[in-house]
């Protein structure tokens, strides 16, 4: 017997289109999202220690590219590969995200190609 496919993935059931609250809802958490994030990164990059302005200048870009992204998801794309690629630049611009807050040794030396920054204890 031939395997059979269970459904099909046509951007009518790939892609969700919300009304009502739930959509303005979602518009205002984007909008509170991506404008926070672009205030904290603003105010790291004005930091004196080399590591954490780099943290803000990797934060306003990927809260920058977050937000073009969130635009191309909601309205303007509806292909079936068009959803995927951009669902998966989006995971992986949280993951640049997560980076620019965490700054692991390796993203350390991918940005600066040089020895790992010293972190700086803050507390002090």
């Amino acid at each position: 017997m031939a395997p059979e496919t269970i459904g099909n993935l046509d951007s009518n059931h790939l892609n969700v289109s919300y009304t009502g609250f739930v959509l303005y809802s979602l518009i205002i958490t984007v909008i509170i999202l991506v404008s926070t994030g672009i205030i904290i990164s603003v105010k790291i990059i004005k930091s004196e220690i080399r590591l954490i302005n780099l943290k803000g200048w990797v934060l306003l870009s990927s809260y920058l590219i977050f937000f073009v992204f969130a635009l191309l998801e909601s309205n303007v794309v509806s292909e079936t590969t068009s959803v995927v690629l951009v669902r998966i630049f989006l995971i992986l611009n949280f993951l640049v995200i997560y980076t620019g807050w965490v700054m692991p040794k390796f993203a350390q030396r991918f940005f600066v190609k040089i020895k790992p920054l010293k972190l700086v204890d803050l507390t002090k």
